[in-house]
């Protein structure tokens, strides 16, 4: 009896001690999502103007208020910033200020309000406002000066423009290529084929070496101009690259988003990027490039349209309006859509052609009247 009852008396110890640690384990992390809860402090002030995504002009005076919520608080002073930059400080009586947007950069724009708050510490506050351009762009419509044969069979991803040859970058896993075109007539006079893994994307010629970029594997391709010979390989942090040029110093790279990327020509750091929004809003969809009297035109992928962007504001300037050009009697079942930009700076010719399409052409822009 003495040893069933010394077992019995161990067992409900050893149960009562599971118990207890369970107990205390369900406590602890009870605790745990209480602390949590608690570590969101009630808000003691409040962003009331501007509102979330409210759309203003650059340029234009956007009134920032910060309103304290709670009797009893008050403030000992005010910092406000726009994606970073201090842009102007309150005090107790001055709880709002105008800001100039004219040097701020376009699209979305976090505005941050900090209140010292007397005895309740530090306080933060976001809204988020987009930014448009100030300026109507410029519509252009089109003349065609000649029409040149394209390979129907290449998926133009980018296109250049080299002392009478075309060097041209296609697509498609498992046909994506780098190649040098005679202009004339469209005969192949070099070619190399990427690895089927890879889907070929835009191109540049920079210090006669020819770059091109891959869709999502992040991954471009440094050529000689000349021999075709792999250089290098530079990587980048976009989750795709689309097109590609440069402004004599740097690479520049559109992903398929509203933003162009400037990049080192040796390794594809970012040094900056911009983005492109005209009066009206946001373009994305920014596909093959080419940088043209110091801007850029960029084909907007599905469209007709190759918007003019200046490469410092990421306004756009001018919107080139293609629909027609080519005609549907042209058309096949593979013909896709307008990608491919090339420029002759000696003759200031302009060249656009599409994907699949059958033929290249030479092209004046004019003002829409």
């Amino acid at each position: 009896m003495n040893k069933v009852f010394k077992y019995f008396f161990l067992s409900i110890n050893i149960l009562f001690l599971i118990f207890s640690c369970s107990g205390k384990n369900s406590h602890q992390a009870g605790s745990g999502e209480s602390a949590s809860e608690l570590a969101v402090k009630p808000r003691n002030c409040q962003i009331v103007s501007p509102s979330d995504q409210s759309k203003f002009k650059l340029g234009d005076k956007i009134k920032i208020a910060l309103k304290i919520k709670k009797k009893g608080i008050s403030v000992d002073s005010v910092l406000f910033y726009a994606e970073g930059t201090k842009i102007g400080k309150g005090d107790n009586s001055g709880l709002s200020m105008n800001w100039n947007s004219e040097n701020s950069p376009l699209g979305q724009v976090t505005i941050r309000v900090v209140a010292y708050l007397k005895g309740a510490g530090q306080e933060e506050n976001d809204v988020t406002v987009v930014l448009l351009s100030n300026v109507a762009p410029i519509q252009y419509s089109y003349t065609v000066v000649k029409t040149y044969p394209h390979d129907a069979s290449a998926y133009t991803q980018g296109l250049i423009y080299d002392n009478g040859f075309l060097f041209e970058g296609t697509g498609l896993n498992g046909q994506s290529t780098l190649r040098k075109e005679n202009l004339k007539t469209s005969d192949i006079l070099k070619e190399i084929s990427l690895s089927s893994e890879y889907f070929g994307e835009g191109i540049t010629l920079f210090n006669n070496k020819i770059y091109q970029i891959t869709w999502k594997s992040q991954v471009g391709f440094v050529y000689d101009k000349e021999s075709f010979k792999l250089l290098n390989k530079v990587y980048f942090q976009n989750a795709e690259g689309w097109g590609l040029t440069n402004n004599g110093k740097q690479i520049i790279l559109s992903d398929g988003t509203e933003k162009l990327f400037f990049l080192h020509p040796d390794n594809f750091a970012e040094d900056h990027h911009i983005s492109v929004y005209d009066n009206k809003g946001m373009i994305d969809k920014l596909n093959e490039l080419e940088y043209i009297k110091g801007d850029i035109y960029a084909n907007v992928y599905g469209s007709d349209y190759i918007v003019i962007v200046d490469p410092a504001t990421g306004k756009v300037k001018g919107k080139i309006d293609l629909k027609g050009l080519l005609k549907k009697e042209d058309y096949t079942d593979n013909t896709d859509v307008l990608n491919g930009i090339a420029y002759d700076p000696k003759t200031e010719r302009l060249f656009v052609t599409g994907k699949n399409w059958p033929k290249l052409f030479e092209i004046k822009i004019h003002p829409k009247k």
